[in-house]
This record gives structure tokens, C-alpha cells and sequence, in this order.
């Protein structure tokens, strides 16, 4: 399957793990994933076991501009902004 990525009508230079952050936070629908969740689900066996991986690389999306595409919430989790509630 081929994957394209728009911001402002051009492509990001993204990784595969960039990439795949949003995709997985956009099929967790309006609900949160912890960095432990994104380690797992995106880096799996090669995760390096510190969250900063995640923080560094969910820190990226400034570098695509605004608005940005994933919010934070302190011991909470990281979504997509403005997702859709479900139900």
C-alpha cells in the first residue's frame, strides 16, 4: 500500500515512524494512546525503551507547521486535534 502525505500541498520529509504515529493515532479514533502504546504499536521489538522517542518524534509536527495535527495531554496521551467523537 502507498501512503502520501500533503502540508500545504507538498510532501514532509517524514519517517517511517513519523509517519506512522499519526496513522495510529488517527485509527485510535477520538480516544488517547500513551507513549508506552506508541513505543509498542509503532517501534515494536526495536523500540529504544525510553518514552523520549516518542516525545522527540510527536515534537516533530511543529516542524510541519500550524495548526498542528497532534495534541498532548499530560499523563494522559497524545491524539489527533479535533477528532471526531465515535458513537
Amino acid at each position: 500500500m502507498r501512503r502520501t502525505v500533503l502540508r500545504d500541498g507538498r510532501p514532509p520529509e517524514l519517517s517511517v515512524e513519523e509517519l506512522a504515529v499519526p496513522e495510529d493515532l488517527l485509527r485510535a479514533g477520538p480516544g488517547f494512546l500513551g507513549a508506552e502504546d506508541l513505543l509498542e504499536r509503532v517501534w515494536g521489538e526495536n523500540a529504544d525503551p525510553c518514552i523520549d522517542t516518542v516525545t522527540v518524534t510527536i515534537g516533530r509536527r511543529r516542524e510541519l507547521g500550524a495548526p498542528t495535527a497532534v495534541t498532548t495531554t499530560p499523563e494522559v496521551g497524545h491524539r489527533m486535534a479535533d477528532a471526531p467523537e465515535v458513537g
